[in-house]
Order: C-alpha cells, then structure tokens, then sequence
C-alpha cells in the first residue's frame, strides 16, 4: 500500500502527457489495462475505468479504437517511474493507486488536485489544464494534428484540431505561400 503523498509524484506525472485522467487512473502494469515494455520506452492502453451507479468502479474497454494503442513514454516519465520504484512492482500492481491499493477514482483525484491548486492559488487549473498543455507543446513541435490525436486519444483529428491546437498565424508561412501562389498565376505557370 502507498501513502496519497507517495502516489501524487507519480500520477501528476502521468499527468504530462496528453493521456486522459480515467485512463491514467485505470494504469496497471501488466495484463489488465495497461502494459510498459521497458525497452521500447512505450505503454499500451486497452481501458480505461469508469463509475457505474450501484457498483462502483468498472474497468471500461473505451469507446472508440483509439481507446486501444501503444504510446511512446517522454524519457523523463520512464525515468521518474523507475526512480519510483515501480519497474519492479508486482505484475498486477496499479500504477497511480488509491491509498488502499486499488483504483483511483478519476472524480476524486479531480477534487484532490482542485483542492491542492487552490491551496497553492491557483484555482484556475485543473486536470483538463495538464492535457491541454501537453498538446499545446505538441502542436508548437510541429506535430500533426493526426499525430496529436493518436498520442492524446482523440478518435478525430478534426477534434484536435478544432478544440486544442492554436488557430492563429505564426510567422509568415502562409503570407509567402500565397504570395507564391499569386506570382505563379501571374507569370503563367
């Protein structure tokens, strides 16, 4: 069993990348929903939890194909967690657990990181905050917005696209292609 202050490092840092709070917290190691091969650096998602009325907390399948799939892990992720300890946990060991050792409910660790934010003053930020900020440092990299989707479980790119990546200018990229568009059609080619 690990202690919440124990669990918050770890889950905050699942947190940096674009992964759904319900998915993060239904991570198991090996298995169940969740697997990381150490080597290739990579975790593959198959479900994620949800809270059914009368029962409790469910392990779901996801809603779309994109509920299932392999995801790179950042270099400092994979560290931190084998720093942690967690490389070596038990086959079936949930990897951001509740203080008793099961699931963690993505409702209450929403309250829980409410709570801590407003008590540092920032009562703006909340869970959604980490998951946008992780495709916007994605979407500034330059990657596609097909890219994006697939890596933050998006089942559209449109979706991204729409809802998450910047949509003003930057540079003159598109100033010049038009310029060159117009200066083709005047020269004939």
């Amino acid at each position: 069993m690990r202690s919440t202050s124990a669990t918050a490092p770890s889950w905050s840092a699942g947190r940096r990348t674009p992964r759904k709070r319900r998915v993060s917290t239904g991570c198991r190691w090996v298995r169940c929903s969740t697997s990381v091969d150490w080597d290739a650096e990579t975790i593959t998602t198959t479900a994620n939890l949800v809270r059914v009325r009368g029962v409790g907390l469910v392990r779901h399948h996801g809603k779309t194909f994109s509920s299932r799939r392999v995801l790179p892990l950042p270099g400092f992720l994979v560290k931190l967690l084998i720093e942690r300890g967690v490389r070596d946990a038990a086959e079936d060991a949930v990897i951001f657990p509740n203080t008793q050792g099961g699931w963690r409910d993505s409702h209450n660790t929403a309250g829980r990181l409410r709570e801590a934010f407003a008590r540092a003053g920032h009562g703006w930020v909340t869970s959604h905050v980490f998951h946008k900020t992780a495709i916007t440092v994605l979407d500034h990299a330059g990657l596609t917005a097909r890219a994006i989707a697939g890596h933050s479980g998006h089942s559209r790119p449109s979706i991204t696209q729409h809802v998450y990546m910047d949509k003003r200018a930057d540079g003159r990229q598109a100033a010049d292609a038009l310029d060159d568009a117009i200066g083709s059609m005047r020269r004939g080619v």
